[in-house]
């Protein structure tokens, strides 16, 4: 596991609403890292959950690891833990640089999720609005092509190649004021098997008022 660079100006990039949203670091996990935390994965396998949502052109099975606050009590002894103070790390890095700090009291969500082979993807779609500050992946299986959108029809802007080891964040919504410059993504076609450890943050105030019929940005 590696320590990334997070520049200043990256994160203001991330932030500016003409731009993606979107940052990207190849190989944040080396192959041990993703040897030790697949291993768990697959031991783990049982507790994933087909998710099936309205608008999702294809199924994601879902295992939820946790939910919480940030303390992370309930990750001591994991396999996971070292990645999520490394996560925790960066979280603070990117508030720092951000003009408007990062607000707190959130609840932190951990989810591993599986994206089977289809030749259907998923659809271009924003992530929910009670998902707020930033958004996380780290690429565990698989390789697959990322897409940002300029509209729903699929006029793309930037393509990233997501592969095993890679880590991403996503804009999310630093204040209500920011909702609609949630960016646009979605996957083309799944090749292989994708494994994706996600975290978010989520505002709890948020999630009946602002989620319904949200997924797809509408």
């Amino acid at each position: 596991m590696k320590k990334i660079l997070i520049k200043k100006q990256s994160i203001i990039d991330l932030y500016n609403p003409k731009l993606d949203g979107v940052l990207k670091f190849k190989s944040f996990l080396n192959k041990t890292d993703l040897d030790i935390i697949m291993k768990e994965v697959n031991s783990n396998r049982h507790l994933f959950q087909t998710k099936e949502e309205k608008y999702i052109d294809n199924n994601q099975d879902v295992a939820l690891i946790y939910r919480g606050e940030f303390c992370l009590d309930g990750l001591n002894n994991s396999v996971f833990e070292k990645l999520f103070n490394q996560y925790i790390e960066m979280r603070e890095t990117i508030s720092k640089h951000s003009d408007i700090p990062f607000d707190t009291g959130n609840i932190l969500e951990v989810k591993i999720i599986r994206y089977p082979i289809s030749d259907l993807g998923v659809a271009a779609h924003r992530d929910l609005s009670s998902n707020v500050n930033m958004i996380t992946f780290f690429n565990l299986l698989g390789n697959v092509n990322f897409y940002t959108y300029k509209n729903k029809k699929g006029d793309y802007i930037n393509k990233y190649l997501m592969e095993a080891g890679d880590i991403s964040f996503m804009r999310a919504p630093r204040l209500n004021e920011e909702i609609d410059i949630r960016p646009l993504h979605g996957v083309a076609e799944v090749y292989t098997e994708r494994i994706v450890l996600a975290i978010r943050e989520i505002r709890t105030d948020l999630e009946e008022e602002t989620n319904k019929g949200n997924w797809r940005g509408f």
